[in-house]
């Protein structure tokens, strides 16, 4: 507007100034009145003009410092939300001291007693307890350093915030100058506050880390150490300790070795357990996942009337509390990484306690005195194997132990060889040989260490072989009685031959998993053992490139255990949630539709936990994702329209598990819906895999979806002559009083037309259910032949009139047409 109004009185004066040029004679005179005039009125602008830069300039200011004001703000609370979350450095400093504590105690008397006979166990005992401290300490020092990093980010954050150049440019207002000011001073007294916090937490993580790092190589010298002695002891396996039985020598009383291993156990017990909790929980919720799924499969053998029948009791059902406790502890003590000894004892005396309460009330009276025996054995090893320092009274009690084992084992493999599933058997006699053998080494050759090994080795070999034996029948027993509920049913009676079910069979793969399984856990907490395995292990979490991309076979590993897992799970919820073989046929499963959605669920979930779990960067999913809409661009979009047409049918639900469909020519149930295709069941019996795409794509026909109700009609025609009305009574008397058909809708009879053999009738009624149609057809023929008969209505056969002329007469015929 106001370049407009310049450019006017320009116009105007130019006017005037060419008007004075023409009309007037003193043009020298008005040039120069303009000349002054138009300065004058430019000078003005100008000034305008300079005010309205400076204002805008200083509100874009005022905007910026506003916003960046407010993220130091932001950023002062996030800052105090991360100091008030950071880690309690009092404690972390007393935690620290108690573990200094710790080792001492685990160390010491290793240290102190190096010259003296080393007990295997107690060497194996510290040297987990030190890795257990070390595990602990790395973890506190990460959260740490996490806290430091978060610190730090905070505080450059806040420094790049402050220096901004546009916080020092004051506005040009005096009242909005003092304004920002006074809110200026005041973010200022605040960033330097939290300096003084930062500096403090700061200097007090620098100090911690210093202190941990220090601790953190005590450790390892410690574990270094320790690991050369029981180098030492492994390279001398035959050393004859001849001081072992000399009291002055051996002062070791078995009382103060028994509370010192005690005390030493425990502690190490409790640091264990608190390390490794979420394990230990996992293991619980295993167990109760087992029992669980156990009850309701019990439900599904009695809703098919198959469980009244068992001859005699499945221990499975009877007792699933123990038989998951059995399975789940005995598998998943695997995934514990160096179990201290005490925690393993814990494990294995619950595991005796379900297997005697579990074989409760199958067991012979022999069986049952056999397996009390060698429990009270175990019990005896578990005790003598927890003892770390040698005693004249220790070695006495395992000389006794080895006896005991060495008269039992020969004994019953002998005379009730029958009593023992194979290769227990043979395992016994071996087990024999073993406890001799420790026995001459203690006894005889002085041989501490090698003795106690040879003879707490046998005595477990026992106990756990009949354990994984024991857990591989339960787990062989879940999936054949999972299995058999699984398939279709053939025939109206089916009934379980028990001995075949129960019956198990331990050979070539089977067999070589149970030595291997039972290898492991002998041996695993062995220095010889370690020392292979250790270096395999930390193979496998080294980190390997490819490029830019970082990865681990531990990674691809626990990746793909993740999916199995997540799959195994998707089936299990799947088999629960359908019908079972035996159960009522009209009773349609509630939840079998929304079972796609389900197991796409647990899939999604399943996958997305093994990227995160398996350290898969998530902004590489995208590249997944371009990979996998190239290949549905070049020749995916069939699966693709399969994979989506089964969502949009498992949100629509045009069709669910159990209903009776019709699509392109097949007619047949419902029996489960994938996630690419479903699968219907022909009334032939067949199995027909039909594509998702196609039950959207084609004409399909459920006759089940609003209701299983179906109407039948039913035409047949009577005789002229006959008396309509009679014949329409009697027709709705069979319809009515037939139990198959529905009285509401009320079934109908109707006089059609006239035919050309017959008068026409058509019968239509309802009945509950599709299954049961063909049935009330049948019955319904039946009783309208039987009642006609009765009353004389003739049910005609098709009349038609032939007409027989022979060649001579059509010649005839043919002749005089043509005349």
């Amino acid at each position: 507007m106001k370049s407009k109004k310049i450019f006017f009185k320009i116009l105007i004066l130019s006017f005037a100034l060419s008007h004075s040029l023409f009309f007037s004679q003193d043009t020298i005179a008005v040039t120069d009145t303009l000349k002054a005039f138009l300065n004058k009125d430019f000078k003005k602008e100008e000034k305008k003009i300079t005010k309205s830069q400076e204002f805008f300039i200083d509100n874009q200011n005022s905007k910026k410092q506003r916003k960046i004001l407010s993220e130091i703000n932001e950023e002062i609370q996030n800052a105090n939300l991360i100091l008030k979350r950071g880690i309690d450095y009092k404690n972390f400093t007393s935690e620290l001291k108690a573990v200094s504590d710790l080792q001492k105690i685990a160390f010491n008397d290793v240290s102190v007693n190096k010259d003296k006979i080393q007990s295997v166990r107690n060497l194996t005992l510290t040297s987990i307890w030190l890795d257990e401290i070390l595990l602990r300490t790395e973890v506190q020092m990460k959260k740490i350093k996490k806290n430091s990093d978060q610190l730090s980010s905070s505080q450059t954050k806040l420094d790049s915030l402050i220096i901004s150049d546009v916080l020092y440019v004051t506005p040009k207002d005096e009242q909005a100058k003092k304004l920002y000011l006074q809110r200026f001073d005041q973010v200022t007294k605040d960033v330097e506050g939290l300096n003084d916090r930062f500096k403090k937490a700061l200097d007090s993580i620098n100090a911690l880390e210093i202190n941990a790092d220090k601790f953190k190589f005590l450790l390892q010298d410690n574990i270094i150490t320790t690991d050369k002695l029981r180098n030492k002891v492994q390279e001398e396996p035959l050393k004859s300790d001849k001081s072992l039985f000399d009291s002055h020598i051996n002062s070791n009383k078995f009382g103060e070795t028994f509370i010192l291993s005690t005390v030493k156990e425990f502690a190490l017990l409790i640091f264990y357990v608190k390390n490794h909790f979420g394990l230990i929980f996992l293991m619980f919720f295993v167990a109760f996942s087992i029992a669980s799924y156990l009850k309701i499969l019990k439900r599904k053998y009695i809703s098919a009337g198959f469980y009244d029948n068992f001859k005699y009791p499945i221990q499975i059902f009877k007792k699933p509390i123990y038989t998951a406790i059995i399975i789940s502890v005995t598998v998943l003590q695997f995934f514990f990484p160096s179990p201290p000894f005490a925690f393993l004892s814990i494990l294995w005396a619950i595991l005796l306690f379900c297997l005697a309460r579990f074989s409760k009330n199958i067991n012979s009276k022999t069986e049952k005195t056999i397996w009390r025996v060698f429990g009270g054995i175990t019990l005896m090893g578990l005790f003598l194997n927890n003892i770390l320092q040698p005693s004249i009274g220790e070695v006495v009690l395992l000389a006794l132990t080895a006896l005991i084992t060495l008269v039992a084992s020969l004994y019953y493999s002998f005379k009730h060889p029958e009593e023992f599933p194979y290769p227990l058997t043979f395992i016994l006699k071996g087990v024999a040989v073993i406890e001799f053998l420790g026995f001459i080494l203690l006894v005889f050759l002085s041989n501490y260490n090698l003795g106690k090994v040879f003879i707490t080795t046998g005595i477990f070999i026992i106990f756990l072989s009949h354990l994984l034996i024991v857990t591989l029948y339960r787990i062989l027993d879940i999936l054949k009685f999972s299995d058999f509920l699984k398939e279709p049913e053939d025939d109206e009676e089916k009934t379980i031959n028990l001995e075949q079910y129960e019956s198990h069979e331990i050979s070539g793969l089977r067999l070589f998993l149970l030595f291997i399984a039972l290898f492991v856990l002998i041996f695993r907490n062995s220095y010889w053992y370690q020392s292979f395995i250790g270096p395999f292990s930390q193979s496998l979490g080294e980190e390997q490139k490819i490029g830019s991309f970082s990865f681990s076979y531990s990674n691809i590993i626990l990746f793909f255990v993740v999916i199995f897992v997540s799959s195994f799970i998707s089936k299990i919820v799947s088999f629960l949630s359908t019908g079972s073989r035996g159960t009522d046929a009209s009773t349609k499963n509630q939840i079998g539709s929304w079972m796609l959605l389900i197991r796409i669920a647990i899939m999604s979930i399943g996958v997305l936990f093994a990227f995160v779990i398996s350290g898969f960067p998530i902004d590489k999913i995208t590249i997944i994702l371009s990979a996998l809409g190239v290949g549905i661009g070049l020749g995916l979009q069939t699966i693709t329209n399969n994979l989506v047409s089964g969502l949009i049918i498992a949100f629509e639900k045009p069709i669910n598990v159990g209903d009776i469909i019709e699509v392109g020519g097949q007619l047949g149930k419902m029996k489960s819906m994938g996630i690419r295709s479903s699968v219907i069941t022909t009334f032939d019996g067949a199995d027909v895999i039909i594509p998702n795409g196609e039950l959207l794509n084609q004409n399909l026909t459920n006759w089940t979806l609003g209701s299983a109700k179906r109407r039948f009609e039913i035409k047949l025609g009577v005789a002229y002559g006959t008396d309509l009305k009679k014949a329409k009574e009697i027709l709705h008397d069979i319809l009515v009083s037939h139990e198959g058909i529905l009285s509401v809708p009320e079934p109908m009879v109707w006089v059609m037309n006239f035919g050309d053999s017959s008068i026409d009738f058509s019968i239509k009624y309802w009945v509950p259910h599709f299954g049961v149609g063909n049935d009330v057809h049948s019955d319904l023929i039946i009783e309208i032949d039987q009642k006609f008969k009765e009353n004389n209505i003739e049910i005609p056969f098709p009349q038609r009139d032939v007409h027989i002329i022979d060649e001579q007469s059509l010649s005839n015929r043919e002749n005089k047409q043509n005349k």
